[in-house]
C-alpha cells in the first residue's frame, strides 16, 4: 500500500523508474513502512477509524465522507495519548495540496494551496538523513514546500504523508513540538495506520468518482465571495505551472478569477479583464497566454491611451508606404505581428470611437486593412483587452460601442481590488519583501507584527502595485533585518495617532453606506441614489471615485 509512487499529474503517463518524483516519494514511503514494521502499540485500537471507510455519507450516493475521517483522526490526534495542540491536513489536486479545515485546525494562519517543489532536493541533498532521520517520517514543511512563503507561516510546521498505494495523497501537518513528542513516544506507527482511512478515501475518490472529488476540492477552497456566487465553481487550478508565480492570494474572489483565467486560456474567444489600477491585469493577461495554445506565438502588447489618436489606425493596422505626410515606408502594424499570438489591448477603454468599428471587424472577420491599401489581410489574433474603466457607463454614455463591448467580453474576468481581498496583504508584502531584498542584496527576515498591521489597515488606492512600491521603498529604508512601522514612511504620513487618517475614515464610511444601499437595492442604481437623496449622475460619479462596482450587487 505504501510503495512505488505515482505521478502527480493526473492522467498523465507514468513516470520513468529511477526519476526524482519517484525515488524521494519512495524513500518517504520506505520510512513509513519501516515504522509499520514496528508495529502498532497494543492499547491503542484504530479499528473504530478503520470502519469509517465504510461509514455512508449524508447521502447514500455520496460515499464515504473525507472531511468526517479528517475530523475523527483530528480529535483523535488532539486527545491523549498524543494530545496534539492543533492537527491540519493537505490534500492533494494535480501538483498542489490544498488546506482542508476541520474541527481541531487551530487558529493558526497557514496557505491555503503548498507545492512540494522542494522535496526532491531535500531528499537528495548531503546530511538529509542524519538531520531528520530521528523524527521520520516527519518531516519539516518548510523543507519541502517551495520558497513562495515567508515568515513565520510555515515556521515550526512539520508533517507526516498520507500514502496510498504508492501515492502520495495528502499530509497530515502539527507543529514541530507535537511531532518530536509522537516520534519520541512511538505513536508515529498507530497514527500512520489510524490515517490510512483518509488516505485510501481519498485515493478512492480522485480515482474513480470525478464528480465528487471536484466538489469537494471546490469545498477545501471555501466558499466563493457573495458577489461572486452563481458564477463559475472553483475548478481544480495548475497551481504547479510558473506562470502564476506573480500572482499570489489566496482570498475566494481572487481565486475565482485564476480560475476563470485557466479556462478561458483553452478558448479562442476574446477576453476582457476588468479591475482597478494596479490589480494585476497585464499579469493575468500573460498567464492566459502561457495557458493557452499560443503560448509559443508571439505576445504584442499596446498602451491603448499612449497612442496618439491621428495615428491609432496606423499604430494598429500598418500603413502603406506614401498612405500619409511622413509615411516615407510601409509599416506593419500590431495586428499583423501578433499573428499566430496574442495581442494585449491595455485599457481599451481609451481608444477613439472610429477605431473601436475598425476593431470590431477584425475581431467579426479575422483581416485587416493597412492605411492606404484597399487590400484585405487574414490576421490569426486572439485578442486580450484590459480596462479600469465601468464599460457598462460608457456604453450607456455612448463613449464605447455597445457591439464591440459585447465582443470584447465574451470571456469576462474581474480582478477584485486589493482591500476586498482578505488576508492577500500579508502574503503579498513577503512575497514582495524577498524580491526587493533579492534586487538590492539586503538580509531582511522578517515583518515586524506592528507593520503588518499598519499594511492591513491601509485602504490601498493603487492596489498591489502601490503595495509593492511601498515594500521596495521600506526595504531600502529598512536599517535593521526585519522591517518595522517606521520603515513605512508613506502610510505613516497618511495616518495620524489615531489610527487612519479623517479622509480614509470618511472615505470607508461612504463606501461602507454606498455599498449597503446597493445590497439593499440588488445593484439598482436609480433607486440606491434616491434612497441617498442623490441625483443619478452624482451618484455615478461618486460610484467611479470610490471604484464601486454596482453590477456585483445584482442577483442576475
Amino acid at each position: 500500500m505504501y510503495r512505488r509512487s505515482g505521478s502527480y499529474n493526473e492522467g498523465a503517463v507514468e513516470e520513468p523508474r529511477g526519476s526524482t518524483h519517484q525515488r524521494w516519494v519512495t524513500l518517504w514511503a520506505d520510512s513509513v513502512e519501516e515504522v509499520l514494521r514496528r508495529g502498532l502499540e497494543p492499547e491503542v485500537s484504530v479499528w473504530p477509524l478503520m470502519e469509517l471507510v465504510s461509514s455512508p455519507g449524508s447521502e447514500a450516493r455520496e460515499g464515504p465522507d473525507v472531511a468526517l475521517i479528517a475530523e475523527k483522526i483530528a480529535a483523535m490526534c488532539c486527545q491523549p495519548p498524543l494530545g496534539f495542540s492543533w492537527v491540519v491536513f493537505y490534500l492533494r489536486d494535480g501538483k498542489a495540496f490544498r488546506c482542508l479545515d476541520v474541527r481541531g485546525s487551530g487558529n493558526r494562519r497557514r496557505p491555503a494551496v503548498i507545492l512540494l517543489n522542494r522535496a526532491p532536493g531535500t531528499f537528495g541533498a548531503p546530511g538529509f538523513g542524519h538531520s531528520y532521520s530521528r523524527h521520520l517520517p516527519w518531516l519539516p514543511l518548510s523543507a519541502l514546500v517551495e520558497d513562495e512563503y515567508d515568515g513565520n507561516l510555515l515556521s515550526g510546521i512539520w508533517a507526516l504523508p498520507l500514502i496510498a498505494f504508492g501515492e502520495l495523497v495528502g499530509l497530515l501537518c502539527a507543529s514541530a513540538e507535537d511531532a518530536w513528542h509522537c516520534s519520541e513516544a512511538g505513536m508515529v506507527a498507530p497514527l500512520v495506520a489510524a490515517c490510512a482511512p483518509l488516505a485510501v478515501t481519498f485515493f478512492t475518490l480522485s480515482r474513480f468518482d470525478a464528480t465528487q472529488t471536484a466538489a469537494m476540492c471546490a469545498r477545501i477552497a471555501g466558499p466563493i465571495a457573495p458577489g461572486e456566487r452563481g458564477k463559475v465553481p472553483l475548478p481544480r487550478l495548475s497551481t504547479e505551472s510558473q506562470v502564476f508565480r506573480e500572482l499570489v492570494g489566496e482570498s475566494p474572489a481572487f481565486f475565482h478569477a485564476l480560475a476563470l483565467a485557466e479556462r478561458w486560456a483553452a478558448g479562442c474567444a476574446p477576453v476582457l479583464i476588468t479591475g482597478e489600477t494596479g490589480t494585476g491585469k497585464e499579469l493575468l493577461a500573460r498567464a492566459i497566454h502561457a495557458l493557452s495554445s499560443r503560448r509559443s506565438g508571439p505576445w504584442v502588447a499596446v498602451n491603448c491611451p499612449a497612442i496618439p489618436r491621428e495615428l491609432a489606425e496606423s499604430e494598429l493596422f500598418g500603413h502603406e508606404k506614401g498612405a500619409f505626410t511622413g509615411a516615407t515606408e510601409a509599416r506593419v502594424g500590431r495586428f499583423e505581428r501578433a499573428d499566430g499570438g496574442v495581442l494585449f489591448l491595455d485599457e481599451v477603454g481609451d481608444l477613439p470611437h472610429t477605431i473601436q468599428a475598425k476593431l470590431l471587424r477584425v475581431l467579426q472577420e479575422g483581416e485587416i486593412e493597412r492605411v492606404g491599401s484597399a487590400k484585405t489581410k487574414k490576421v490569426d489574433v486572439r485578442v486580450i483587452a484590459a480596462t479600469n474603466r465601468d464599460l457598462h457607463e460608457a456604453v450607456r454614455l455612448g463613449d464605447f460601442r455597445k457591439d464591440l463591448y459585447h465582443r470584447l467580453a465574451a470571456l469576462p474576468i474581474h480582478l477584485p481590488p486589493l482591500r476586498e481581498r482578505g488576508g492577500d496583504v500579508e502574503l503579498l508584502a513577503w512575497h514582495f519583501l524577498r524580491k526587493s531584498r533579492e534586487r538590492y542584496g539586503k538580509c531582511i527576515e522578517e515583518i515586524a507584527p506592528a507593520a503588518i498591521e499598519r499594511l492591513e489597515a491601509y485602504d490601498w488606492p493603487g492596489n498591489v502595485r502601490e503595495l509593492e512600491y511601498v515594500i521596495e521603498r521600506a526595504v531600502l529604508l529598512a536599517v535593521e533585518p526585519i522591517l518595522r512601522v517606521e520603515d513605512l514612511a508613506d502610510l505613516a504620513a497618511e495616518e495620524n495617532s489615531t489610527g487612519l487618517s479623517l479622509h480614509a475614515r470618511l472615505r470607508m464610511e461612504k463606501v461602507r453606506r454606498i455599498e449597503a444601499t446597493l445590497r439593499q437595492t440588488q445593484g439598482n442604481c436609480a433607486e440606491a441614489a434616491r434612497l441617498l437623496g442623490m441625483s443619478r449622475g452624482n451618484f455615478a460619479r461618486l460610484l467611479k471615485a470610490l471604484r464601486i462596482d454596482a453590477r456585483r450587487f445584482r442577483l442576475d
